[in-house]
């Protein structure tokens, strides 16, 4: 580890992602889903190591959810 002051260290975060479908038809097919369905968010880094932090981004620019929280999506599709 190094404790140059160059690197923020973050915690560890616990991420649920979910999806469900739902077959139609036999051609047909819905689904819905979630990606970090906890709403969970990266530790904010201070000024120090954040590079992006004018533009507003106070998160690690490589933590293992974005800085978005919570996305859902639907999705179909059709086999013929």
């Amino acid at each position: 580890w190094d404790d140059s002051g160059d690197s923020a260290q973050i915690d560890s975060m616990f991420m649920i992602d979910a999806e469900i479908a739902y077959q139609v038809t036999p051609e047909f097919t819905l689904k819905f889903g979630a990606s970090n369905l906890l709403d969970e968010y990266p530790d904010e880094i201070g000024a120090d190591n954040a590079n992006r932090l004018s533009v507003g981004l106070q998160y690690p620019r490589r933590a293992a959810a974005n800085y978005e929280g919570r996305s859902v999506y639907m999705g179909a599709s059709y086999n013929y």
